[in-house]
């Protein structure tokens, strides 16, 4: 699965166009690794007090730093960050096309990366997350478990997990990997 989806992404090193404009940059982490022998993607809940995006469940990740050499570089800095990930654990797989976050003015590149450990151990940041729960992918593949709704921002779509509610950027990074998955499967 992940050598074919290596064949269809593009690659997260070196330089990406994020486009015009004076938007903040950012990286996030589809992290793939297994629990209790099923694939599963880390999802974490940021802490209410900070100054973007706060309360919000998201993947890791965060801004582009002058001083990181490219998106691969963020991503694994933040996920070694936010949830204790060995950085040369992680393996890249690729990356999506870079995404708007509408309310934030974000532009996000996600990164998709394999965590070459079984049952990882987590230690959450508890200097910017609250926490974080893991969602396993043949869960996410099933169409019944994402639900629709009109929003001022558009039709969105977003799922529930452990009462957790996935919607906005987050959602919509996840049903495009979950569309690359899809072609590859």
């Amino acid at each position: 699965m992940f050598s074919r989806l290596k064949t269809i992404l593009p690659s997260p090193l070196g330089s990406i166009d994020f486009g015009n404009g004076g938007q903040r940059r950012a990286a996030v982490a589809i992290i793939l690794y297994t629990r209790g022998g099923r694939w599963v993607i880390p999802y974490v809940l940021r802490r209410n007090d900070l100054e973007d995006h706060p309360g919000q469940i998201g993947l890791p990740g965060g801004s582009v730093e002058q001083y990181d050499k490219d998106v691969w570089a963020t991503a694994v800095r933040e996920a070694h960050e936010e949830l204790g990930f060995v950085s040369n654990l992680m393996e890249p797989i690729g990356r999506l096309e870079p995404m708007h976050a509408r309310v934030s003015g974000f532009v996000v590149v996600p990164v998709v990366a394999l965590y070459n450990s079984d049952s990882p151990v987590v230690n959450v940041a508890r200097d910017e997350l609250d926490g974080y729960f893991e969602v396993p992918v043949e869960w996410l593949k099933k169409p019944n478990n994402w639900q629709a709704r009109e929003s001022q921002l558009g039709y969105m779509k977003y799922f529930v997990y452990d009462q957790h509610v996935v919607w906005g950027l987050t959602a919509r990074i996840t049903q495009r990997f979950l569309e690359y998955l899809h072609e590859v499967l």
